[in-house]
């Protein structure tokens, strides 16, 4: 489970720069006043929110694995709570 995540983190960092790439690019339409501004704003927005949430899921599944080297039920009550919502 721990390779997982790892490998999980790796795909988020490399993840990381595409999408500040996207972001870029969208700020720079959207200083343009290109025709499709809203749909690019929209879409734009969603990726980042997805990214936030991802990188929540990450950060509490951090915290859970920690424990996974404690007491079982600590650590499965403590995914259940934040990771599985």
């Amino acid at each position: 489970m721990i390779k997982k995540h790892e490998g999980f983190a790796k795909t988020l960092e490399a993840q990381e720069e595409k999408i500040d790439t996207l972001e870029q690019l969208a700020q720079a339409l959207l200083a343009q006043e290109h025709y499709a501004s809203d749909h690019i704003r929209s879409r734009c927005q969603g990726v980042l929110d997805r990214r936030d949430k991802v990188k929540q899921v990450k950060q509490s599944y951090s915290l859970c694995a920690g424990r996974l080297f404690g007491k079982p039920e600590t650590s499965q009550s403590c995914m259940d709570k934040h990771c599985f919502r």
